[in-house]
């Protein structure tokens, strides 16, 4: 059976970045200005930190078959 990855990105008015930063995806590091989109993406290792990413790369995230999303709680 493939191994799920979890996606858990934050759609609210508070998925804003606070300051400049880059995106987190290896294959992007496009600039995040402050007050643009930032999606948080959780690993699927507890234990490892999450990337913050564009929003670009929060679509690439959802495209991924082995991507699985968290219905809010």
């Amino acid at each position: 059976m493939p191994e799920l990855h979890e996606l858990v990105s934050q759609y609210t008015e508070d998925a804003i970045a606070n300051e400049d930063r880059v995106c987190d995806r290896p294959a992007c590091r496009a600039p995040i200005q402050k007050g643009e989109p930032c999606h948080y993406i959780a690993t699927v290792n507890p234990g490892q930190t999450g990337r913050q990413v564009c929003g670009a790369c929060l679509g690439h995230y959802q495209k991924k078959a082995a991507t699985r999303a968290h219905a809010p709680t």
